[in-house]
């Protein structure tokens, strides 16, 4: 399980994570398959969120690839079409980088310990690069990975499913074999779905479809 870029630092409120870039993203997860690979004989590749756009376009790009489960990719947000949201990645691109809290209640006493209270624009700009890469990949050709699960929530409080279902379709365009998992939304989930620390998760009834999708069973 590989660390981001610029992320895990005790200092919560460090402004590292502002240089974060697409590019150091896409190598890190490299890096982190060639690791696997030679590890075992099988590489099975898994990522939540943005760690779900990462294993995609490993997915994408490896043939060593056997198995690739994307949870929840984070490719868009409600209620944002798809130009919308291009325009305001470009924008937070371009424009100089500024911080949010992601609770303006709590501030820096937002939990849990091991997360930052507060986001960079120009990190989520890093994020959507490496989405879009993704879907243009997508688009134009089929993945090299033997075989690939997308995991997705309907009770999303934040991500626009959609995006992720374009995605499905355009790799099964091209004869991928692509399973897919949806949650309903009456199990009334969070976006992060498998951690065992929030105290809204459900892992008794999580992990066990998770687990089946990551052995491929």
């Amino acid at each position: 399980m590989p660390r981001y870029p610029r992320h895990g630092y005790t200092d919560r409120l460090n402004t590292s994570i502002a240089e974060l870039r697409g590019d150091h993203l896409a190598a890190v997860a490299n890096r982190a398959a060639e690791v696997g690979a030679g590890l075992g004989e099988r590489l099975t590749v898994a990522g939540l969120s943005l760690g779900a756009i990462l294993a995609g376009l490993l997915a994408h790009s490896r043939g060593d690839v056997q198995r690739a489960v994307l949870i929840a990719p984070m490719l868009g947000l409600k209620p944002l079409p798809g130009p919308a949201l291009n325009a305001m990645s470009a924008a937070a691109k371009a424009l100089p980088n500024f911080y949010m809290w992601w609770s303006n209640d709590l501030k820096d006493s937002l939990g849990p310990a091991y997360g930052y209270p507060r986001f960079a624009t120009h990190a989520y700009a890093a994020l959507f690069d490496c989405g879009r890469q993704l879907v243009r990949a997508a688009r134009k050709e089929p993945p090299r990975a033997k075989s690939i699960a997308v995991i997705t929530n309907a009770g999303e409080p934040r991500l626009d499913n959609r995006f992720t279902y374009r995605l499905v379709e355009s790799w099964r365009r091209h004869g991928a074999d692509v399973e897919t998992f949806e949650f309903p939304a009456a199990d009334r989930l969070t976006h992060d779905l498998i951690d065992p620390g929030n105290a809204a998760q459900r892992t008794d009834h999580v992990y066990p479809v998770v687990t089946r999708l990551i052995e491929g069973a």
